[in-house]
């Protein structure tokens, strides 16, 4: 069965399951490169591992900063235009919260899962860090200190 060029409609919890597996998918390559980092650059590191995920978590957000000026800069055809306005017509049986979180998670692509694996590896990066500060005997006031 065609669908005329466009991809048939998929509910909001398949659409964000793929999302999902996106993000996993992309920090477990993100985790791989910290480990390739880790054994290139900073073996000699008490934290290497750390300063590896760091690395790649603002790698990857530096790529998405490039690329995400690119594809806006880039005009869409008539074709992409039609279909754009194909698909934004409202759903009447939605709500109206319902139907902007659809369309939104319709538009989430690429640099979303890149955003949202980066800051998941630069997390795992701090709670690595703060972690290994922990058991050299300091306290979460001396990591964190709360004035200059």
């Amino acid at each position: 069965m065609t669908t005329g060029g466009r991809k048939p409609k998929q509910g909001f919890w398949v659409r964000a399951r793929d999302q999902a597996i996106t993000v996993l998918i992309y920090i477990a390559v993100q985790i791989v490169l910290a480990l390739i980092f880790w054994q290139l650059l900073f073996r000699s590191r008490d934290q290497g591992f750390a300063l590896g995920l760091t690395l790649v978590g603002f790698a990857s957000w530096a790529l998405l900063f490039v690329t995400g000026f690119r594809a806006r800069s880039r005009p869409r055809t008539q074709q992409e235009a039609w279909l754009g306005a194909q698909t934004s017509e409202p759903q009447d049986n939605a709500s109206p919260t319902r139907g902007k979180l659809l369309s939104n998670l319709e538009t989430v692509g690429c640099g979303t899962a890149l955003f949202l694996s980066g800051l998941i590896t630069l997390a795992l990066a701090l709670v690595l860090r703060v972690h290994a500060d922990m058991q050299t005997g300091k306290t979460l006031s001396d990591i964190f200190p709360s004035g200059p």
